[in-house]
């Protein structure tokens, strides 16, 4: 199974709901693909060489499904645990472009020893 197809799963699973799947503006294409028969797809502003997200251009309901990404390992995840204290919502955490880094390790023990996310996906992607 390919992560795309484990988001892809969350999303049919959720599809009763009509959820809506925010994918930030820097991410692969084949996930959205993957996943378009499930929910709508909405797009939120997000890239690598940013220290976080631009907050502003997500707003999800609380039936959605966020997809956070820690790109390439070298952030944690201390503001999307501040904006998921804020908002309601399915989180999922991707690090797997970077999963093998110390940095992403650490970076995934913490939010999961801070309620933000808990492991459901191989390869480095988890869900809250």
């Amino acid at each position: 199974m390919l992560a795309r197809h484990a988001v892809a799963a969350v999303a049919q699973v959720e599809s009763g709901n009509k959820p809506t799947l925010w994918l930030p503006s820097y991410f692969c294409p084949e996930v959205a693909d993957c996943c378009r028969h499930y929910c709508e797809i909405r797009e939120y502003r997000d890239m690598p060489f940013w220290a976080e997200a631009d907050w502003k251009s997500l707003e999800p309901k609380s039936q959605d499904i966020v997809l956070a990404v820690n790109y390439f390992g070298v952030r944690d995840g201390t503001p999307w645990k501040n904006w998921r204290e804020r908002v309601r919502c399915i989180l999922l955490a991707w690090i797997i472009h970077e999963v093998s880094s110390q940095k992403s390790k650490d970076a995934l023990k913490g939010m999961m020893n801070t309620g933000f996310a808990r492991p459901a996906f191989p390869f480095g992607a988890s869900i809250a």
